[in-house]
């Protein structure tokens, strides 16, 4: 399996392929954008789309000719896959919501509201309040920053998340 780092003899240490790919000179390293989805082409020409829910209903989208790099996600890092993508600072970079809101409405009132319990003092209309909950089962969220490292998982379903305030929402 990969390590993501060049063996070098000379060097045991190696550096990691995303810094060797951008960063050639460590005294001026580049201004860019990271983004993490689900990769896929855009209906603009030259453009492509990173999806950030399992809906494919909210998407990045970004012109390919300013991508400076991009790594393949394994399933045992999410269990979709996915993509993180590095794009110049500078990119035009346009984000995208589709969920129309007789959707959202009926979902609010489905198992969002049923899996709500007393503590969280939220009703099916307070959707400020729900809204970390949404965001765990809807986006990419970090789940593990012990010893500076970051594991990224995409919580699809109501089981595998909980209700919570806490910036790792996921179980």
């Amino acid at each position: 399996m990969a390590t993501g780092k060049r063996q070098d003899p000379d060097d045991p240490l190696g550096q990691d392929s995303v810094v060797e790919k951008l960063v050639p000179d460590p005294a001026a390293p580049p201004k860019l954008k990271v983004l993490i989805g689900l990769l896929g082409r855009s209906s603009r020409e030259g453009y492509w789309r990173l999806y950030t829910t399992a809906y494919l209903n909210d998407y990045f989208e970004f012109p390919g000719d300013q991508v400076r790099h991009h790594q393949r996600l394994a399933t045992n890092q999410s269990p979709l896959g996915g993509t993180v993508v590095w794009v110049s600072a500078e990119a035009e970079v346009l984000r995208t919501t589709s969920t129309p809101a007789a959707a959202a409405q009926e979902f609010l009132q489905g198992e969002v509201a049923r899996a709500l319990s007393p503590a969280t003092n939220l009703s099916v209309g307070g959707i400020g309040g729900m809204r970390p909950w949404l965001a765990a089962v809807n986006t990419w969220v970090c789940t593990n920053q012990t010893a500076g490292t970051c594991t990224l998982v995409l919580c699809t379903r109501v089981d595998e998340c909980r209700i919570s305030r806490e910036a790792n929402p996921c179980v």
